[in-house]
């Protein structure tokens, strides 16, 4: 079967930007321990966070500005993003959902064309063949298209489980040194303990929480293990 995808339309890129570098600052530190400084996988454009030592001055000097070598880096410098589609019983907050699937989507595409393998967890449920969706790390600009036909398959009006069971399967695996991103509109107490519980002691973990102006954010004065960003949603947009 062929089947037509319609992708994710991208997130607002100056929203998303300091969100973003925070977590590439946060890979980028531990870069040094965890590179393979052996294995070479390709150059590309220097990006203002990019150590001076990583510039390849000979592919530079041919005139297409500073570039930088892509080394090989393993999967614990990597970040696993997560999807919340869960919803209140009384209330489908399409809206939210999409804005949330158009962060994700984007997020992971801005960290693996800097090199930085992306690993994605949700409770959403693919249309296709009707399993909670997921994704294993991929570093490769063909994972960019692997994500966004996974997120366009995502039925958001089909039942979902709570995310807090996700984050603790996750935290009983005990991957130790990847850095997490939760995109959620839900500011439930027990997803704030649990998001919590998961990001402590590490650096660099994120909670991008699209809200309309309307809705209360606690996340934003509770949360001591993660930045969290208030991503405000107008009513209605789509």
């Amino acid at each position: 079967y062929t089947h037509l995808y319609v992708y994710p339309a991208p997130a607002d890129p100056e929203r998303l930007s300091l969100p973003l570098k925070h977590t590439v600052g946060a890979i980028i530190t531990n870069r040094s321990h965890l590179t393979d400084p052996f294995e070479f996988r390709g150059i590309r454009e220097y990006q203002i966070y990019d150590p001076m030592k990583a510039i390849n001055w000979k592919a530079s000097a041919k005139g297409a500005g500073l570039m930088v070598n892509i080394n090989g880096y393993t999967a614990n410098d990597s970040a696993t993003l997560i999807l919340d589609l869960e919803t209140d019983a009384v209330w489908q907050p399409d809206t939210l959902m999409e804005e949330s699937i158009r962060i994700l989507a984007s997020f992971a595409e801005g960290l693996l064309r800097r090199g930085i393998p992306v690993r994605i967890l949700s409770n959403g449920t693919d249309l296709l063949n009707g399993q909670i969706f997921h994704l294993e790390h991929g570093a490769s600009l063909q994972h960019i298209r692997t994500v966004k036909e996974g997120l366009a398959r995502l039925d958001i009006h089909h039942p979902t489980p709570g995310i807090v069971s996700v984050l603790e399967q996750e935290q009983k695996n005990r991957h130790t040194d990847t850095v997490y991103i939760l995109v959620s509109h839900i500011q439930s107490p027990a997803l704030i303990e649990a998001y919590e519980q998961l990001c402590s002691g590490r650096e660099g973990c994120q909670w991008i929480a699209p809200l309309h102006y309307d809705m209360d954010c606690p996340a934003l004065s509770v949360c001591r293990h993660a930045k969290v960003t208030r991503w405000e949603v107008p009513y209605g947009q789509r």
